[in-house]
């Protein structure tokens, strides 16, 4: 570590994450979400509120910008316009889960709950992504549609599938960033803001989640024959009580 510090990482993870170049801020996302992941000790060392706030504000310019459909009654979003969304919401989701990442080391999670603006862009997203979720989906689900209508040349049915293909993936992504955004707010211990978070999104969360009890996860520590008992317990309790844990 202390050659890692010597070789002033914190200001080379810096310099990415605050680059212009999409390229340059993927490279500094993988890199301190990787030494965060595997060492509390190398997390605590890097961190710092520079880091923070730009992992903060890249997600956020993603989120703006992507986590919305094309206006209802507008022109169906093109090829280069669906790469777009696709490629932005995937970066969205990693610089999310890289400030998760972060937020596993204790001492950095106590610094994180005071940042007002990080907690914003979190609820920003949670509040993006339920809002405009369903509005993506009947956007996929349009494009879908066109797709097995059929007519025109070879090369327009591969236009249609292709469109129809990108926006069911940036979908996909929309929901990982949310995801992501959640679980950073899980694990700074934010319980009210999960709660909160989980409720917004509606249709795409539990039935005990949309009614504000937030979501409840079974831990089972142990393997071999600990987990192998830990499971039959839990049978005997199914069984017993005639309800699915």
């Amino acid at each position: 570590m202390d050659r890692l510090l010597e070789n002033n990482m914190q200001q080379c993870v810096s310099t990415l994450l605050g680059s212009d170049k999409i390229i340059d801020q993927e490279a500094g996302i993988k890199l301190l979400s990787h030494i965060a992941f595997t060492s509390d000790q190398f997390s605590s060392a890097i961190f710092n509120d520079t880091i923070v706030t730009l992992l903060a504000t890249i997600a956020s310019q993603q989120a703006f910008r992507w986590l919305q459909p094309s206006p209802s009654g507008s022109q169906d979003p093109s090829q280069a316009e669906l790469r777009d969304r696709r490629g932005g919401l995937d970066h969205c989701g990693k610089a999310l889960e890289c400030l998760g990442n972060v937020a596993l080391s204790l001492r950095n999670r106590e610094k994180m709950v005071a940042n007002s603006a990080l907690l914003r862009v979190l609820d920003l997203v949670c509040s993006q992504g339920g809002e405009h979720r369903p509005k993506m989906e009947a956007e996929a689900a349009r494009l879908r549609d066109k797709e097995r209508a059929g007519g025109g040349s070879p090369r327009k049915h591969e236009d249609r599938a292709t469109r129809a293909r990108l926006s069911s993936e940036c979908v996909a992504n929309a929901a990982v960033a949310v995801r992501c955004a959640v679980r950073a707010l899980a694990i700074l211990g934010l319980n009210d803001r999960v709660d909160a978070a989980v409720a917004l999104q509606g249709a795409g969360g539990s039935s005990a989640a949309r009614r504000g009890g937030g979501v409840r996860i079974l831990s089972i520590d142990g393997g071999g024959a600990k987990g192998r008992c830990a499971l039959e317990m839990c049978r005997v309790i199914e069984r017993k009580t005639g309800k699915r844990i």
